[in-house]
């Protein structure tokens, strides 16, 4: 039996989309669409309750937060009553995604910048995945960059001291 104990919180349905059931779940840390097919647990009631997100159900409505439909749940009445919820899911699923990828372009998020031109410090706030184009979001002089991840935009890394070295073009800095 799963008790509360075996899970990690991962993100929380934050409104219905639609009246077939559809639900939006913002996530921070982790990517929804790897949890097709293993069950996800909604806090209901003090207690962790099983959902599985129906195959190909996932869309990623820009940063973290996804479109997603759980099976069995098909009205608006009923999506309505899972939002607020907090999402989970084993906390041993997380643990082999962490381990077994070690490539994980998320783990960059927190890390700091130095771009080689200008010197200037900053900070990944985010990663984005839009449809395959992955940008981290940098903040800079309190201006929030986006920069392609590309070898000519991140020329090297210290993942001990968690320094990206970056090369951000003029135009990407003067953009905001």
């Amino acid at each position: 039996m799963i008790t509360i104990d075996d899970l990690t919180e991962i993100g929380t349905i934050t409104k219905i989309h639609g009246l077939r059931g559809n639900v939006v779940v913002q996530c921070e840390e982790v990517l929804l669409e790897d949890f097709e097919g293993e069950p996800v647990f909604l806090i209901l009631e003090g207690g962790p309750v099983p959902f599985f997100i129906t195959p190909d159900s996932v869309r990623t409505r820009g940063g973290s937060s996804y479109l997603i439909h759980l099976d069995d749940v098909d009205t608006e009445k009923e999506a309505l009553a899972l939002v607020g919820s907090t999402v989970m899911v084993e906390t041993s699923l997380i643990e082999d995604e962490e381990s077994d990828d070690p490539t994980d372009i998320y783990r960059f998020v927190g890390y700091h910048t130095c771009d080689v031109n200008t010197q200037q410090i900053g900070e990944v706030e985010d990663v984005v995945d839009y449809s395959g184009n992955i940008v981290f979001t940098i903040v800079v002089d309190g201006k929030e960059v986006l920069l392609p991840l590309g070898d000519e935009f991140i020329l090297d890394m210290d993942d001990d001291k968690r320094i990206l070295y970056v090369s951000v073009p003029d135009d990407l800095l003067n953009l905001n």
